[in-house]
């Protein structure tokens, strides 16, 4: 958690918001042996928790829509659903909020590579997600203040893995032995 927290530090840093405005966070609920699945407390407990007295932040999550998307809702225990395959989500009458609000996305992965390509779970979700932030961003003329974090264990760290034109180089891949970053990202 230590080495995650100073990389959304380090990265809150060099985005242009005012002191009143929340950092928006997009992260996911880590289950079985994903990193942060057995902090103690919960993973966005802790994570808020350690973020709160220095930055101020607000947590959105993923919920499985059709068609390969995701729609990001804010985080509130209190409306979380457990889907068929075992995902807690928060239910259909959450309202969700655009992904284009949100300043970094914490993305889930079975193995990165040392460029900061990702190695998903096969669904497509998330590349659908930051494909479409980079080219609505790209379309919009507008810079790019948006990053990404990928969360492993330290052996899911690969020289590479097969990635298409579509998927999104990540900005910083953490595990809890250090943080790489990808200038080209």
């Amino acid at each position: 958690m230590a080495q995650l927290i100073t990389a959304i530090d380090d990265i809150a840093a060099t985005l242009q918001r005012t002191d009143d405005e929340p950092l928006v966070i997009a992260t996911y609920l880590p289950v079985g042996n994903e990193p942060g699945a057995h902090t103690p407390g919960g993973f966005i407990p802790s994570l808020l928790a350690a973020l709160d007295e220095r930055i101020p932040c607000r947590i959105v999550i993923p919920r499985v829509e059709d068609k390969r998307q995701l729609s990001w809702h804010p985080w509130s225990p209190d409306s979380l659903v457990t889907t068929s395959f075992g995902i807690r989500e928060p239910d259909e009458r959450s309202t969700p909020i655009p992904f284009d609000t949100v300043d970094l996305a914490i993305v889930p992965a079975l193995a990165y590579d040392v460029a900061g390509y990702r190695l998903g779970q096969g669904g497509g979700y998330y590349d659908c997600a930051l494909a479409a932030r980079r080219s609505s961003r790209q379309s919009s003329g507008q810079s790019s203040t948006f990053r990404t974090i990928g969360l492993v264990h330290p052996h899911e760290i690969l020289p590479a893995v097969t990635h298409d034109d579509w998927d999104v180089q990540l900005t910083t891949v953490v595990t809890p032995l250090g943080r790489h970053r990808f200038p080209g990202s």
